[in-house]
């Protein structure tokens, strides 16, 4: 097993000096090995996680301009923080038909606010 780890920084280091806090895994150790069969599959399958503390992001290349929010099934705020997630998770995503909505509620918020402030300064 030793032969599978490469050293950061000497891991045996001169008498009386600080040893290396952390040792990197080689290529060839056997979980080095299953973290790159999960890369080539992800990669295969075109999926990419994103793991931001507050927000899971799922994208996949066949639908380039989706991203999916990756949530716990029991409260659909939490966002998923490992992998594979414990006890589920749920995937969602905007609503067409609610961007169209909101963005047509700002253009006439927009709207309004610019008639009000033509008002103002065309009464004094």
């Amino acid at each position: 097993m030793k032969k599978n780890i490469a050293k950061t920084a000497p891991a045996l280091a001169a008498p009386g000096s600080e040893p290396a806090e952390y040792l990197r895994l080689k290529v060839n150790h056997p979980t080095a090995q299953k973290m790159q069969q999960l890369w080539d599959l992800a990669y295969k399958l075109g999926l990419s996680i994103a793991f931001y503390g507050h927000r899971t992001i799922v994208t996949d290349s066949e639908f380039p301009n989706r991203y999916y929010d990756m949530h716990d099934p029991e409260d659909s705020d939490d966002a998923i923080s490992e992998f594979p997630p414990t006890l589920g998770y749920v995937l969602k995503f905007e609503n067409p038909e609610f961007t169209k909505w909101h963005e047509e509620q700002n253009r006439e918020r927009d709207a309004q606010r610019g008639r009000e402030n033509s008002r103002k300064k065309s009464c004094c």
